[in-house]
């Protein structure tokens, strides 16, 4: 039988996430101490201990159906998901409202940020199944690389906001094995600009925590998936604000080998407000010492 794959209007989806919420409110899913499986979902931040949630446990909670398009990840393919929506998994696991960030690690430390605001707005989706198969199952038939044991997509997205030539960006991890729950101030404290900031710091602000954050760490916040650390973008922000922002629209400009992609999109503002909020939090070389 053909699966029906419709997907929901945005007050449709909203009205259903609502409805599974109150569903699996009373019955919360429990984490299992060690590992039993390759695709459990590593889950950290939660009292009273770390645990594992099993590929089962998930199968077990309400998913709803998204399409997956013009996604450099699954380059020319439509793709029809279905997954568990991050509010319903939240409600699952019983996580306090004053945990107000989720973070997603995937295999090759890179990470997605998703504070509440972001869940709210946009609904992302665990994804469980790709054209109804588990993603190591679809891979292998298709001949296409696996993103799992999860990756994240969403039903409808649209951009919330727009700073400079930045949009809100897409958070859609694939290869993701760990979940972590933590707040905003614990992730976006440690790269907080100090002091007063202009309104050109701000803009950098918002776009770096959205977008560079995903790859470069500033101590235990962030991705490590490059070995560049936030402190070196910010030193070569300060001593080199060309070659950064060269790099920044396109990489292999300066690195041939750069596995970053480009943001040939971001104009000479947006390259300037990064700059800026990047030499506002350089630690200066005395205090290195």
């Amino acid at each position: 039988m053909e699966r029906d794959f419709r997907i929901p209007r945005l007050p449709a989806l909203c009205a259903m996430l609502l409805f599974f919420c109150e569903m699996v409110h009373a019955q919360k899913i429990m984490l299992r101490p060690a590992r039993h499986a390759s695709d459990d979902l590593e889950v950290t931040g939660l009292s009273p201990s770390p645990g594992y949630l099993s590929r089962a446990a998930l199968l077990k909670l309400p998913q709803v159906p998204a399409v997956i398009e013009n996604d450099p990840d699954f380059a020319g393919l439509k793709l029809h998901v279905t997954g568990v929506p991050l509010e319903v998994l939240e409600t699952a696991l019983r996580i306090p409202e004053s945990d107000d960030l989720i973070d997603m690690l995937c295999t090759d430390k890179y990470r997605s940020h998703y504070p509440a605001e972001y869940v709210r707005q946009h609904h992302p989706i665990l994804v469980l199944h790709v054209e109804g198969k588990a993603p190591a199952a679809w891979a292998a038939a298709t001949k296409n690389e696996d993103p799992g044991p999860y990756f994240v997509a969403h039903a409808n997205y649209v951009p919330a906001f727009k700073v400079l030539t930045h949009k809100d960006q897409r958070q859609v991890p694939t290869n993701v094995f760990h979940m972590n729950v933590t707040t905003v101030e614990a992730t976006y404290g440690p790269i907080s600009p100090p002091g007063p900031a202009t309104r050109e710091v701000d803009a950098g602000f918002t776009i770096a925590k959205q977008n560079c954050l995903r790859c470069h760490a500033e101590g235990g916040v962030g991705g490590t998936k490059s070995n560049f650390t936030w402190q070196m973008l910010a030193a070569i922000a300060t001593h080199n604000p060309r070659d950064f922002q060269r790099y920044m629209r396109n990489p292999v400009e300066i690195n041939p080998h750069a596995a970053m992609p480009p943001n040939a999109t971001y104009d000479d503002a947006t390259l300037a407000a990064l700059t800026a909020y990047f030499q506002a939090v350089a630690v200066p070389e005395s205090s290195k010492r």
